[in-house]
């Protein structure tokens, strides 16, 4: 056994970054109630339903956790983009054997409802007790989606950014919450870099990428022809752009190859600093 010697908080998150959205179920639905889920309507069945069978009706025969083990089995088998874990039931509360909550995981191809019927014959809520659905009222929607904190293109730059500032509270020091108040310190700003820029987050599959690359001289380029001007003076060409002089060609022999002829000793010495 440990005994915990501290305490700590815990702060739910925001509605809007979740990757799931949980319902917990106060008893099991009854008779004929529905609920839809991502356009498909599920149909709580009390009696002559099977178990396990797949379809649209959901056997409410016995007790909450064997209904809502054959609600994830309906799911799954309905619709393709439910699978894996991405709908699983959890216990919620105190006994850890009971399985009570419904987890529906947010989808990446587009958002979607759980929609429960008018007469739901069951309060259902967020596992904080936070009101979903009340038994015998109105029909309660629920948009299960996320807002990405940052979403990438398929280049990997950033397309939104959807989080700009950081709120940090309840400092060991006692020092004051960064959270805007007026009594408090500002809120923590983020830069996540330009929106279709690789000037900040990206988001590559190697384990490093240069961002941005400057330099100062030119690039690497291949020798692509020589010139030859009035003057004698030879230029090497290349593709990058530049160009490199050299000495003049003493009589412009290689201006004109017919005429060629060896240079006088005279000329070489000279070049060669002998002369």
């Amino acid at each position: 056994m440990t005994t915990q010697t501290t305490s700590f908080n815990v702060v739910e998150t925001s509605s809007a970054y979740r990757d799931y959205q949980q319902f917990k179920f106060d008893t099991k639905p009854t008779n004929g109630e529905t609920i839809t889920i991502n356009s498909k309507v599920y149909t709580f069945v009390t009696s002559g339903e099977a178990a396990g069978d797949g379809d649209l009706n959901v056997d409410a025969s016995g007790d909450l956790p064997e209904t809502l083990a054959d609600l994830e089995a309906a799911i799954e088998a309905q619709d393709a983009q439910f699978s894996g874990t991405r709908v699983r039931v959890q216990a919620a509360g105190n006994d850890a054997s009971y399985n009570n909550t419904l987890v529906l995981e947010s989808l990446s191809s587009s958002t979607y409802d759980a929609v429960f019927s008018p007469t739901f014959g069951t309060a259902v809520t967020e596992p904080d007790g936070t009101s979903i659905a009340t038994s015998g009222g109105a029909a309660a929607t629920v948009t299960v989606n996320k807002n990405n904190a940052i979403i990438f293109n398929a280049s990997g730059l950033p397309t939104t950014f959807n989080v700009k500032k950081l709120k940090i509270q309840t400092f060991a020091n006692s020092a004051a919450d960064m959270d805007d108040a007026a009594a408090n310190a500002k809120k923590m700003t983020l830069d996540f870099g330009t929106v279709l820029e690789a000037n900040g987050m990206t988001q590559f599959g190697a384990e490093f990428t240069p961002v941005f690359i400057t330099q100062n001289g030119s690039r690497f380029g291949t020798f692509a022809g020589v010139s030859i001007a009035e003057s004698g003076l030879t230029t090497a060409l290349f593709d990058n752009g530049e160009t490199a002089h050299h000495l003049p060609n003493p009589d412009r022999h290689l201006r004109q190859p017919e005429r060629a002829r060896r240079p006088h000793r005279q000329h070489l010495e000279r070049h060669r600093g002998i002369g």
